[in-house]
């Protein structure tokens, strides 16, 4: 969609229902084009300049061909009304949707973009998206190795590229509901054995679990969890997506021996313990259910061994 300024409908067209969000968003903004395109010369793409013309006290839009055969046309307001991409603006908005942290800023004005950083172990890594080809000349290389900022990821359109030999991620244009970027910078570095299951996770996993070291992530924070409470997560997690029943868990917190009431104490101090820890989660973690057992309300991602 270079350049990036266009009537609304070839956004339309290009983007469908995703224009309405990103003009919402004021990522994309109205603008009167210069340009419109002739009904007499659709075959071959010629445009007409669009001009104001005065006379007997009337201002009137008109759209002039530069060639001779293509005719002066009368234009309304609705002929020029057109969007166009902020580029700042979305690149705060990818920024966000990638979980990078830091100022976003144009890079030496050339269409390359700082999205701050992130962190796989104690690597830092940061993201550039490129909204415009660099020139073969570009210097860009140079800039952003010198930066200091963390080892540089280009995020660059699907089906390009910028052949400057640094590591690149395509990003879909508009942005999925999930992105992983992150976790392919992470890969596109070899870092994975250094990478925490957190950062390894796609943007959308709001629970994360490492049977390695028995740890959890609930919507990115790591739980703290102790006892009874952690060891009754960790057979949900372990069994997931099978249910646990009663039984089973009482015998697990009674140390071999049936113990009535030990499952219920011990969800009820983790559900008061999620809660402290992660206020935002709006709904239980885990549910009983009749004559089936405990379940957790929430996939977890797990990742790979290693």
């Amino acid at each position: 969609m270079a350049p990036w300024r266009h009537p609304q409908a070839a956004w339309r067209a290009a983007i469908g229902q995703h224009t309405d969000q990103l003009a919402s968003l004021e990522i994309l903004k109205r603008v009167a084009l210069d340009t419109v395109a002739s009904p007499d010369s659709i075959a071959d793409g010629r445009k007409l300049r669009v001009e104001r013309a005065d006379g007997d006290g009337v201002s009137v839009l008109v759209g002039i061909g530069d060639d001779e055969d293509l005719p002066t046309r009368a234009l309304t307001t609705s002929d020029i009304e057109g969007l166009e991409l902020d580029p700042m603006a979305y690149a705060t908005f990818v920024q966000k949707a990638i979980g990078a942290t830091g100022r976003v800023m144009e890079v030496g004005k050339k269409g390359t973009y700082a999205l701050g950083s992130a962190t796989a172990g104690n690597t830092r890594i940061a993201f550039y998206l490129v909204a415009r080809e660099p020139a073969a000349s570009s210097n860009l290389v140079a800039t952003l190795t010198a930066s200091n900022k963390g080892r540089p990821v280009l995020l660059v359109p699907q089906g390009k590229t910028t052949g400057l030999q640094l590591p690149e991620i395509e990003l879909p244009f508009p942005l999925p509901a999930v992105v992983d970027v992150l976790g392919q910078a992470i890969a596109a570095l070899d870092l994975q054995s250094e990478a925490t299951p957190m950062e390894l996770a796609p943007s959308n996993a709001r629970l994360v679990f490492d049977a390695n070291t028995e740890s959890v992530w609930l919507l990115r924070k790591l739980l703290e969890l102790d006892g009874q409470p952690k060891t009754l997560l960790l057979e949900l997690l372990k069994k997931y997506p099978r249910a646990v029943t009663t039984d089973e868990m009482e015998r697990l917190l009674g140390s071999g021996r049936s113990d009535k009431g030990a499952t219920k104490q011990a969800k009820s101090r983790l559900l008061e313990q999620i809660k402290e820890q992660v206020p935002e989660l709006s709904d239980d973690l885990i549910e009983t259910k009749r004559n089936v057992g405990l379940m957790l309300t929430i996939a977890p991602w797990t990742p790979a061994r290693r």
